[in-house]
């Protein structure tokens, strides 16, 4: 009732559909398989990034955790436990899934066209990465110690993710909801910040209502959100929360945005050039130019290897040619780095790599053509 009374009235009957086909676990309409980017299966621990452009990964018992989870770790900083996340997205990719992922989450958030058509997808990515940090909390207690609150708006200018949160929770019967417990004291913006720039800007902007600290008092509470970047804002809450009494505190979003490939200095010869690392499309193709030169891959080693590895460099095939290439992790695992070069209308040229059997989200590319800037 809440999930479909949040909506307008003109959208009411439509949200009632969604909330009753979820609480029976039908099929959603309009979903599709492409919807989005998926995280691959190697992501952080703690903050749920599959990002490889980062380096200094450590290795734990149950997987990896990538380096500024680690110093935050190591330094006592983080209020919250871990966060899960569904999707991987960013703004300006070759992948037309990040696209159109970040398109629904900002359609629903501002009410644009057919905004309505992201609520099932939306609603049901954040209703996973709920039940997965539930099936992840060992030790926590028994179900009914879970509390499900969403990021609050200021003065309720933009309850997407109230609303997103009320849908998701009609395919979780075993938790318990609670809207409002969470409130924003001050309005302000993040977009463009540093995370530096954002922990001060949303310094003591949330607090828990006094109505609901004894409901929060002795619980686990999970913080769902539309999406994570740097994770302050979820910083910010937890510490909220935990000074209002709750035990624990974790985060569940829909997205974990990633940030481009960075430039690298990458050894080539007897002295290093600066390299512009690229993403791949969704069929691990990057543009190239009909002249010859070298390219390098940045990877990552395995599920359970910290290893972020950059092979090469190996000088690009010629059209229509293959080339195989051999590289060894520090782990003792053996890749077999494949690189085609093809023709593609669009752009004339381009390479296609591959290494064994990974995606195009789990490689970046640096292809270096033309004058070298050492």
């Amino acid at each position: 009732m809440r999930a479909a009374w949040g909506f307008p009235p003109a959208f009411r009957i439509a949200a009632w559909d969604i909330a009753y086909r979820g609480a029976r676990g039908a099929s959603e309409r309009g979903f599709r398989p492409s919807f989005g980017e998926l995280i691959a299966e190697r992501r952080c621990l703690v903050c749920a990034t599959d990002d490889i452009a980062l380096e200094g990964w450590s290795a734990t018992t149950n997987g990896v955790v990538c380096a500024d989870c680690s110093r935050a770790v190591l330094a006592e900083g983080l209020a919250y436990g871990r966060v899960v996340a569904a999707y991987r997205g960013r703004a300006g990719s070759p992948r037309r899934s990040f696209g159109e992922l970040y398109q629904a989450v900002v359609a629903f958030k501002e009410r644009r066209g057919d905004w309505l058509a992201g609520a099932e997808p939306l609603a049901r990515a954040l209703a996973a990465s709920v039940a997965e940090v539930q099936a992840g909390a060992a030790g926590a207690g028994p179900a009914k110690s879970f509390l499900l609150v969403p990021v609050p708006s200021y003065r309720g200018r933009r309850p997407h993710v109230a609303l997103l949160t009320a849908l998701a929770a009609v395919r979780l019967p075993g938790i318990a909801v609670r809207l409002g417990v969470l409130e924003k004291l001050r309005d302000f913006t993040q977009k463009g910040l540093a995370h530096d720039e954002r922990r001060g800007e949303s310094a003591g902007a949330y607090a828990v209502r006094r109505r609901w600290r004894s409901t929060v008092r002795g619980r686990h509470v999970i913080v769902a959100d539309d999406l994570i970047t740097t994770g302050t804002t979820l910083d910010v809450c937890a510490r909220a929360l935990l000074d209002a009494g709750a035990v624990a505190v974790d985060g569940a979003v829909i997205v974990r945005a990633i940030r481009a490939p960075p430039e690298r200095m990458l050894t080539l010869g007897a002295r290093q050039v600066r390299v512009q690392l690229r993403e791949l499309d969704s069929r691990a193709r990057t543009p190239v130019t009909p002249e010859p030169g070298t390219f390098w891959v940045q990877f990552a080693c395995s599920v359970r290897c910290p290893v972020i590895a950059v092979a090469g460099p190996f000088p690009l095939p010629a059209l229509d040619a293959a080339g195989y290439h051999r590289w060894v992790c520090r782990c003792g695992a053996t890749h077999v780095i494949r690189a085609q070069r093809e023709w593609r209308v669009a752009v004339r040229e381009c390479l296609a790599v591959r290494v064994g059997e990974r995606r195009p989200v789990e490689l970046l590319v640096g292809v270096q053509q033309g004058p070298n800037r050492w």
